[in-house]
């Protein structure tokens, strides 16, 4: 009750705000309460079709395991926070296949939380492409390319926005290189582990690359380029020595004259 005090008075302190005081406590008093509890029933909804075949026996002991609970209650954290449904039945695959598995693998699924957390559905949609090893993917199809007509600038805008994605996944190591053909990227073994977690599966061989250390990755372009910058010194000092034999050449015929 004591608690409830403070509470109010910050709420009272908020609508006395001029123009945007009474929205922001119509938010927090029902507009993200709703939105929470929705979105937890959302999950259960979902969670609920893909175990129906789970015996209640199975279920009443892993919900009385502390590892499972700890895990539980990292997914309905992030389901509060989920802004799609894609990302909740992600979230309810996670839990599924914990729920599947005799033993859980409890920090290996935390972390994989951990990182899932940090990835937004464009990135998901990216890292699939290369999970199905499409290097030159549809563009259009990804979310921030929903328009047709886009203009130049905002296209670059986007396209921007696509490279920081692609680097985002390259540094949590879910992308990377391949050993035998440098230029292409492909999805690395926690990449794949990743959407297998999130219920995501691709049958067949699938191509994997190693990740990239983004220092690594500097000294390289750094020692590539002053590789190049060696090259492009010589090509001028060659072609500045045959300018001046040229010249030479013509001065010397001119003198004969």
């Amino acid at each position: 009750m004591n608690n409830k005090y403070p509470i109010a008075i910050f709420k009272g302190a908020l609508a006395s705000i001029p123009v945007v005081g009474p929205f922001a406590v119509e938010l927090l008093n029902v507009t993200i309460p709703d939105q929470r509890q929705k979105r937890v029933e959302e999950l259960l909804l979902i969670l609920s079709s893909k175990i129906s075949d789970l015996e209640k026996k199975q279920l009443e002991l892993k919900f009385s395991n502390d590892i499972f609970v700890d895990i539980f209650e990292d997914v309905l954290h992030q389901a509060i926070r989920a802004t799609s449904k894609e990302r909740l039945e992600y979230l309810a695959s996670v839990i599924e296949y914990g729920l599947r598995q005799e033993d859980i693998e409890h920090l290996q699924i935390k972390r994989i939380l951990t990182i899932f957390a940090e990835i937004n559905d464009v990135e998901i949609i990216i890292l699939k492409s290369y999970q199905e090893n499409i290097q030159g993917f549809e563009e259009d199809s990804l979310p921030i390319f929903e328009s047709s007509e886009i203009s130049p600038d905002k296209l670059d805008e986007h396209e921007t926005i696509l490279e920081n994605y692609n680097s985002h996944l390259v540094n949590l190591g879910l992308i990377g290189k391949d050993d035998f053909l440098e230029s292409r990227i492909l999805i690395t073994k926690l990449g794949v582990m990743l959407l297998k977690k999130i219920g995501i599966k691709q049958s067949g061989e699938i191509l994997t690359g190693n990740p990239i250390n983004p220092i690594n990755a500097i000294n390289s372009a750094y020692k590539k380029l002053n590789e190049r910058e060696k090259e492009i010194r010589r090509e001028i000092d060659l072609e500045t020595k045959k300018s001046v034999k040229a010249i030479e050449d013509i001065v010397r015929r001119l003198s004969f004259r």
